[in-house]
């Protein structure tokens, strides 16, 4: 085998592996706008970078048959490579969402190391709760009275799942939900981002409730349809001061 053919193997090898563990991360995870709103395009950037460049790359420039410890320095590249991908993949796991909590206004993305913990033990309700293998869940968080939940509008009410309830059962479709879209205060590009949502679907503004998504790095407006009920998210605030 030369260098290069060996370089071409280590290559397919590592995309392989990526795109398993990517195809779970992408998917189960972080699905759809979880990624730019939590502001992982940086980390997956690293590990592509590390895992699917570096390390066929340096094969390809050290390989040599016959050359003495060849064998041992192709086991430290791949050692390296894996501490690399275990690396990344525990760290985005550690900060997965596991909850989308609805406030009435906006919807927060929570982390599973930001919920209150012993608030989390005491749920005895099994639809509430997340595993290792499961997308974020939706949550309604309301609080015990009116003046409670203006009090808790913030982090705390968002984080504590002692307030938390069905999504499905709280949302009422048939009253006024988020913002209205002219409080959002949208620059001129995320106004055209609508409009052409509008013409593509043959929808007019009325037709949605406009709810801000806030993550951990992101702001973003998810656009929730009053009838059919359907929803997406959009990167309307980009370019908003």
């Amino acid at each position: 085998m030369n260098r290069y053919k060996a370089g071409l193997t280590h290559l397919s090898l590592s995309a392989v592996v990526l795109t398993i563990s990517l195809g779970f991360i992408l998917s189960i995870w972080y699905p759809g706008f979880y990624v730019e709103v939590e502001g992982l395009v940086p980390i997956l950037a690293i590990l592509l970078a590390v895992d699917l460049i570096l390390g066929p790359l340096i094969t390809l420039i050290i390989y040599k048959k016959g050359k003495p410890r060849l064998k041992l320095d192709l086991c430290i590249i791949v050692s390296v490579q894996l501490a690399a991908l275990f690396y990344g993949c525990f760290s985005m796991y550690e900060a997965r969402p596991t909850y989308l909590v609805y406030t009435g206004k906006d919807f927060h993305v929570v982390r599973s190391v930001d919920v209150i913990q012993d608030q989390l033990e005491a749920i005895s309700d099994e639809s509430l709760l997340t595993s290792t293998f499961e997308s974020p869940t939706w949550i309604y968080a309301i609080g015990e009275s009116p003046a409670i939940a203006k009090f808790m509008a913030g982090k705390l009410l968002v984080l504590s799942p002692v307030y938390y309830n069905e999504f499905e059962e709280k949302f009422d479709f048939s009253q006024t939900q988020g913002v209205p879209v002219e409080e959002l205060f949208l620059p001129g590009a995320g106004l055209a981002m609508l409009d052409e949502i509008y013409i593509k679907q043959k929808t007019t503004a009325d037709d949605y409730f406009y709810i801000p998504v806030l993550g951990k790095t992101k702001k973003m407006l998810m656009l929730m349809h009053k009838s059919d009920k359907t929803h997406q998210v959009i990167d309307a605030f980009a370019l908003a001061s």
